[in-house]
């Protein structure tokens, strides 16, 4: 029995096989038995001894290379712990190294700013409060430091209203805005401006200052009570171009065209609305004044005879029914009645009419290309709105006739007495009055026109 070779099978087949191990203890027993081979001396049991004696051998060897690859793998993950521990370490260090810095630096910055806190407290205590709004401003972050900035432009602004000096302490309390009542109190140093500006005859000063406070105290009363600022208030915002409200009309669709309205109809009051005039020229004295808006369709004259404008139903309308309900007795006091000449047409020739007096009266041609310049000029833009604007009322008219576009009367005759020149919605002025146009077409629209004396009602 060759044992040599049954161990190099061990070899190869290794010592963790059971069924290997009895399969070898089988052939051995196979050769002793089988082929008759005596169990001399217990050869027999020597050579199972020394094979099982080998086979711990291998078993004991086996498990101390496990032991010893067990022990390297436990060396190597506490080494990979430690290695994993120092790095945690490192980052905790560093990262508390970080935040006790920025704490050094914090507490440096906060030290800083209280310091500075205190000193800007000083200047204010003290009364300097520009110089401790600079402080403050250095350290806007910090504390209540808005809010006390805005105290400080408060108490500049106090300061600065009981020295007299308003404008400053006007604009003291606009900066302290919303602080407390300074938006009161910027109202109240505005106030006090003009009343030294118009103390010390610095009427176009204190006008200019008292526009945004009309309402406020005795503001409107000082300007309606003294001829200079009167005066100045209108040089300033009566000028040529710009536009007032004075009466009122029906300017929203409410009954035909062709019916006169009776204004002191409730069911017509909804419609009635402030009259928007532009202003033509101001003299110092007066105002001539034209609607803003087309405000009424209606025929030149009753019926298609030949007329002219003294002799025109639309004169008579004007200074009567017109005149009568868009003013208030009141506002009537203030409106002139005008000395209207009644030229006659400057292209044709066609004769005028006579001089009338009129409280309301429409503009000639000549008024219209003097104070409203022609369409094809630089001032084209402004001229266009003002020859072709029209009233919801007259738009809702004349739609179906012309495109929600006005034509609108003027009291120059046409080309003859049946006719009247109109200004046409491009702002254009048809010198001939119109093909087919006759004087009693009543979808024609008005813009009446006024001269109004300056006077302290008109100061709104």
């Amino acid at each position: 029995m060759n044992i040599a070779y049954f161990l190099e099978l061990i070899n190869s087949a290794g010592t963790h096989n059971p069924e290997f191990k009895e399969n070898m203890e089988r052939i051995i027993f196979h050769e002793y038995t089988n082929k008759g081979l005596p169990n001399v001396d217990g050869r027999y049991t020597e050579i199972i001894e020394k094979y099982q004696e080998e086979i711990r051998k291998r078993e004991r060897i086996q498990k101390e290379k496990e032991r010893k690859r067990q022990e390297e793998l436990h060396r190597q993950e506490l080494e990979r712990k430690r290695i994993l521990f120092r790095k945690r370490l490192r980052v905790i260090i560093a990262f508390a190294v970080v935040i006790n810095i920025g704490l050094f630096i914090f507490a440096k910055q906060q030290f800083e700013k209280a310091r500075v806190y205190s000193e800007a407290e000083g200047y204010l205590e003290e009364g300097n409060y520009l110089q401790a709004i600079e402080v403050f401003k250095g350290i806007v972050d910090y504390s209540d430091v808005d809010e006390r900035i805005l105290e400080c432009y408060y108490d500049e602004g106090i300061r600065l209203l009981s020295n007299g000096n308003y404008e400053a302490a006007q604009n003291a309390f606009i900066q302290a805005q919303p602080y407390s009542d300074a938006s009161e109190q910027a109202i109240e140093a505005q106030y006090c401006l003009g009343k030294s500006q118009y103390q010390m005859d610095s009427y176009e000063e204190a006008i200019t200052t008292f526009a945004g406070i009309m309402d406020y105290k005795d503001v409107r009363s000082i300007i309606q009570n003294d001829a200079n600022l009167c005066n100045m208030y209108y040089t300033l915002h009566f000028q040529a171009g710009s536009t007032i409200e004075f009466g009122r009309y029906r300017q929203t669709d409410y009954q035909l065209y062709y019916v006169t309205p009776d204004l002191s109809d409730p069911n017509i009051a909804e419609a009635i609305m402030p009259i928007r005039w532009r202003i033509l020229s101001n003299d110092g004295k007066e105002l001539f004044l034209v609607s803003d808006n087309v405000l009424e369709c209606m025929a030149f004259n009753d019926s298609k005879d030949a007329t002219t404008w003294d002799s025109c139903s639309l004169r008579t309308w004007l200074n009567s029914s017109f005149y009568m309900n868009a003013f208030t007795d009141e506002e009537r006091r203030y409106i002139e009645r005008s000395r209207v000449a009644n030229s006659g047409n400057p292209r044709n020739g066609t004769r005028g009419g006579e001089t009338t007096n009129d409280w309301v009266f429409c503009l000639s041609v000549e008024e219209i290309e003097e104070y409203l310049p022609d369409p094809g000029t630089w001032y084209s833009d402004y001229s266009y709105h003002m020859r072709h604007v029209a009233s919801t009322f007259v738009e809702n008219v004349i739609k179906e006739y012309y495109n929600d576009q006005a034509y609108w009367w003027t009291r120059t005759p046409g080309d003859d007495l049946t006719g009247a020149v109109m200004v046409q919605p491009g702002g254009n002025i048809d010198y001939n009055g119109g093909e087919g146009e006759w004087v009693n077409m009543q979808r024609l629209g008005v813009r009446p026109a006024i001269r109004l004396t300056l006077n302290p009602s008109l100061i709104l």
